[in-house]
C-alpha cells in the first residue's frame, strides 16, 4: 500500500459519527494479523486518530499481532493508545515518525524482534519505546522529550540501540533508559539532558 503524495498530503484518520454509540469495532487505524511479512509494505502515509474517537476510545495507531511487514516514510500521530502496538511480531519500521500519543510512541510485548531505523519517537504522554519480554532494536533513531522515560526495557527484554539520541526525556526513574530485569545495549548513542527522581540518564535494576 503506497501513497502516491507522501505523509504531507495523504492521511488515513481513524473517525466515527458518534463514538459513544459503539460504531468503534477497531483497535487500530491499522491492523496486521494474518500473518504478514516483509513483503508487505506500508508507505507514505499520516495515519492519525480522529479527536473525537480520542475522547472515547484507546486506539492505536497501528497494532501488530503475529505479523512481521515493513512500514516506510509514515508519520503516526496523536492516537489515544500506542502509536504502534507489537505483540509476538517483529516488524521492520523506516523513517517513521511516532509521536504525541496518550500512551507509548511504541509497546512491544510477547518476545516481539520489531527493528527501527532512521525513526524519531517524540512527545509522547508515556514512554518512547516501552519493551515486555521482548527485543526491539534501534538504529539512527531519535527519541526526546517523551514524558515518562525515553526507552523503558522491563522484564526479560534485551533493547538493542545503535547509534541513537536519547534526549530531553523525563520520568520518575530512568529518564532517558530504563533496564528493569532485562538488558540494554548501546553502541555510539548520546544520552543527554534527560531528567529523572533516580537516574535521569540511564537507570539499571537487575533485581
Amino acid at each position: 500500500l503506497r501513497s502516491e503524495l507522501g505523509p504531507d498530503e495523504t492521511t488515513i484518520s481513524l473517525s466515527c459519527p458518534n463514538p459513544s454509540l459503539g460504531c468503534l469495532d477497531s483497535l487500530a487505524v491499522f491492523m496486521f494479523r494474518r500473518g504478514e511479512d516483509a513483503s508487505t509494505l506500508v508507505t507514505g502515509f499520516t495515519v492519525r486518530v480522529a479527536e473525537e474517537v480520542r475522547i472515547v476510545a484507546r486506539v492505536h495507531g497501528m497494532s501488530f499481532l503475529g505479523s512481521s511487514p515493513r512500514i516506510a516514510n509514515c508519520r503516526i500521530v496523536e492516537c489515544a493508545g500506542n502509536g504502534l502496538e507489537i505483540m509476538d511480531s517483529s516488524p521492520t519500521i523506516v523513517s517513521c515518525e511516532l509521536s504525541r500519543h496518550l500512551f507509548n510512541g511504541v509497546n512491544c510485548v510477547d518476545m516481539s524482534s520489531p527493528v527501527f531505523e532512521g525513526c524519531q519517537l517524540l512527545d509522547n504522554r508515556n514512554a518512547g519505546l516501552r519493551s515486555f519480554d521482548s527485543a526491539p532494536t534501534l538504529r539512527g533513531c531519535l527519541v526526546a522529550r517523551n514524558m515518562q522515560g525515553g526507552i523503558l526495557s522491563l522484564e526479560r527484554s534485551h533493547v538493542t540501540l545503535e547509534s541513537c539520541r536519547i534526549l530531553e526525556n523525563s520520568g520518575l526513574i530512568g529518564g532517558g533508559v530504563r533496564c528493569d530485569q532485562s538488558r540494554v545495549t548501546l553502541r555510539l548513542c548520546h544520552v543527554e539532558r534527560n531528567i529523572a527522581t533516580r537516574g535521569g540518564g540511564l537507570s539499571c535494576d537487575l533485581g
